[in-house]
């Protein structure tokens, strides 16, 4: 028993002070377990998001016009070449300022026959004052003449010369002239002929202008599909480019993204074809995450996505940069008050481990009041298998020697008178020595199932009761071998008492004395005690017993030769001392012993003038 509590209270000991019941250490592990269930979640929802067709499109409606408005684009004319043509485009120019006939000085150009690079410019500055003169048939001349003279490819400052004559045509064209305008500038642009500034950042707004100039030509056809799809996707190669990776959608049809400078793109496949389009600001991808995990409950309160790095209001971070698949954005995560949270989770850890020292403290007590207890019970166990023997042999003692002595005088062998009243008075003896071992047995009976020693209360005479108490116990010591020293003083005239019990109390003491003391001297007194009670005193002068199983003695099965060793006899029941402190509280007294000064020790019983009603026990004879 002490060895399986010895373990468990190890056990919990163990477990208190063990690193993971540290409360600071749990609250840390806390923090991080909450942070990486967030982060996990986040990387989910970011997988559900990426794996839905159209929910990207339909939560943001983002829209593929997402370019910069059409800018005015300004024509540098920066020809050397012919210089002769260049005073006149000069002077033309001069002219359309200070409103003279620039268009006929200009048409006079073409007399002159310059060469390509000054015709291109002369043509585009020819169809810009005739649609301004509101001379369109000029116009579509000069429009007509571009478009047999000028190659897609020609250009001045990386525009393509015919581009931007057909441009500037359009408001003289018939709508079957702008069609075919139209159409042949978008062939030449989808293969690559037409001159275009370079697809980059600084020139991507004008492009787009481009565009948008050729989508009014003939709004109400439409732009053809190819050229959307090619300007979508030299934009979506230009944000490649800057990002430093290849436009690889996934192979699941999922989102993809990829983010450079201040935008966004967001790509997958349909079928064999690049779905393009879905442009959008830096940090849109973002907020829609934020919200979608926010709304799932995947974020809870004071967690915030940083996805920028800069939010420090936000929080300490609690989670270094994560980065998100298939080119999300990464970010970090804050949080408002982590050190509350940790000091949440501490405080909880903090009384578990307090619990568990507690709980080993309870086992430990538990465990030793266990063991006590089945100790006690064996030993109790002991003392009544000793009991039992010890009765069996004090009763067959005096039956036998009855029997023995009434056989001797019933066959005539005791003759003369004197030796016959001498077995009378040992007849007589050893029944009362039966009936006293009887009446031990019946008293612990009652005593055992509550209901205490039988007492009949009447008016005692203290004075004849002290001179009979003197006779029979100065009998039995005188018996026994030894010598009684009496004394009665200053003792009441009378207590209401039962007179029988308070003689086998005072018997069972002297006869205890007798056995266990290793003497055979007893002294007996009868005194006063306070408020005209009755103390009877019982001494010997024997080896004693020590203090701390003074208070024992006095319990069931309890003898004398426990605390005494071998120095008395063996011989008894166990039960006399339990009866006398029982006679004596059912008086409303006490019984107790204690080492006086010198050898031997001192029992006492005390007994009041009336017993108070309320401490009187009782019980029907049986």
């Amino acid at each position: 028993m002490l060895a399986i509590t010895a373990v468990s209270v190890a056990a919990l000991i163990g477990a208190g002070v063990s690193s993971h019941s540290d409360p600071d250490l749990a609250g840390r592990a806390a923090l991080a377990r909450l942070s990486g269930e967030v982060v996990s979640g986040v990387t989910s929802e970011w997988e559900r998001i990426r794996r839905d067709p159209d929910l990207i499109e339909s939560e943001l409606a983002w829209s593929t016009e997402t370019a910069p408005a059409p800018q005015t684009v300004v024509l540098l004319i920066s020809t050397k070449t012919n210089v002769v043509a260049e005073a006149l485009l000069v002077e033309a120019n001069r002219l359309a300022r200070e409103g003279g006939d620039a268009l006929g000085t200009l048409l006079q150009v073409f007399e002159k026959k310059p060469d390509t690079a000054q015709m291109a410019i002369a043509r585009l500055r020819a169809i810009q004052l005739a649609v301004r003169a509101e001379q369109p048939g000029i116009a579509r001349e000069q429009w007509q003449l571009a478009r047999t003279e000028l190659a897609p490819q020609q250009c001045v400052d990386d525009t393509s010369q015919l581009l931007l004559c057909a441009l500037a045509a359009v408001p003289a064209l018939s709508l079957e002239e702008r069609a075919t305008a139209r159409d042949e500038l978008v062939t030449h642009w989808i293969s690559g002929a037409l001159a275009l500034p370079a697809a980059d950042v600084a020139t991507l707004p004008l492009r787009e202008a481009y565009r948008k100039r050729l989508q009014d030509m003939l709004p109400e056809a439409g732009l053809e599909p190819r050229l959307e799809r090619n300007l979508l996707m030299e934009r979506a190669r230009r944000v490649a480019t800057q990002a430093g990776r290849a436009l690889s959608p996934a192979s699941d049809n999922g989102w993809s993204c990829l983010s450079a400078g201040k935008q966004e793109l967001l790509y997958r496949l349909s079928g064999e074809d690049l779905v393009e389009g879905l442009f959008a600001a830096e940090g849109t991808l973002g907020g829609l995450i934020t919200a979608a995990a926010e709304t799932a409950g995947l974020l809870p309160d004071d967690f915030t996505l940083d996805f920028a790095g800069t939010l420090e209001d936000a929080g300490a971070i609690v989670r270094q940069r994560v980065e998100l698949n298939f080119g999300a954005p990464g970010f970090v995560l804050r949080h408002a008050n982590p050190e509350a949270v940790i000091g949440e989770v501490s405080d909880r850890q903090a009384m578990v481990r307090a619990a568990l020292f507690a709980l080993s403290l309870a086992v430990g007590a538990a465990g030793l009041s266990v063991f006590r207890a089945s100790r006690r019970e064996r030993y109790l166990g002991e003392l009544k298998s000793s009991f039992v023997a010890n009765v069996s042999h004090e009763l067959r003692t005096p039956v036998s020697s009855i029997l023995l002595m009434a056989e001797n005088l019933e066959n005539g062998r005791v003759t003369d008178e004197a030796t016959r009243n001498r077995y009378h008075k040992l007849i007589r003896r050893e029944a009362n020595r039966l009936r006293t071992l009887v009446n031990d047995v019946l008293d612990f009976s009652r005593i055992e199932r509550g209901k205490g020693v039988h007492l009949s209360l009447n008016q005692v005479d203290l004075q004849a009761f002290a001179s009979e108490l003197e006779i029979e116990a100065r009998e039995r010591v005188t018996m026994a071998g030894g010598e009684l020293q009496f004394a009665s003083k200053n003792i009441p005239d009378s207590i209401v008492a039962d007179e029988d019990a308070l003689r086998r109390a005072t018997l069972n003491l002297i006869e205890n004395a007798l056995r266990h003391s290793g003497v055979k001297d007893v002294e007996l007194s009868l005194d006063r005690d306070s408020e005209d009670g009755l103390k009877l005193a019982v001494r010997d002068r024997g080896c004693g017993v020590p203090a701390a199983r003074l208070e024992s003695l006095f319990a069931p099965f309890e003898r004398l030769e426990v605390s005494l060793g071998d120095a008395g006899d063996s011989a008894g029941t166990g039960l006399g001392l339990a009866i006398v402190r029982e006679i004596a509280e059912g008086h409303g007294g006490s019984a107790t012993a204690r080492n006086p000064e010198g050898p031997g020790v001192l029992f006492e019983i005390r007994v009041p003038a009336r017993p108070p009603m309320k401490t009187i026990k009782t019980m029907e004879p049986t």
